[in-house]
């Protein structure tokens, strides 16, 4: 198992308004490094707070969402011989987004989900989240 540094240098701790500036902060460092991440679950504990959870784009397993109605020409991602493709690697990398009691927001990289499984994209267009928010920005492109 290969294990790479996450976002290069650990962003210094700061504070945000919201959750989704702690995800824009840790996106733009991954950006820079090869890397992307995407919400996974929010949680609200009595004694630990409230916090948002965000993983590697790659985290987690494939899931087939093959319709086997849909004609083999409307299909993407499939191979010659008829199984799917994934860019899935199961990666554990994990950013916490938790609330402080100043009702602001701090970021933190989840202890034992520190590393990558896999290397560094080549460039951000190698996520779809990038290509999406690419082309919201600049529809005309």
């Amino acid at each position: 198992m290969m294990r790479t540094m996450a976002l290069g240098e650990p962003l210094p701790d700061a504070e945000y308004d919201t959750p989704e500036d702690v995800l824009q902060a840790y996106q733009d460092c991954g950006k820079l490094n090869g890397y992307d991440l995407v919400f996974e679950y929010e949680r609200n504990r009595k004694k630990k707070g409230k916090s948002r959870i965000y993983q590697c784009d790659r985290g987690g397993k494939y899931r087939d969402r093959k319709n086997p109605n849909l004609h083999e020409s409307k299909r993407r991602g499939f191979k010659k011989n008829g199984e799917t493709r994934t860019r899935k690697t199961g990666c554990k990398f994990k950013i916490q987004a938790l609330l402080i009691p100043s009702g602001k927001w701090r970021g933190s990289i989840v202890e034992g989900k520190e590393f990558h499984n896999h290397e560094a994209s080549d460039g951000p267009v190698n996520h779809s989240a990038n290509r999406t928010k690419a082309f919201n920005e600049n529809p005309e492109a």
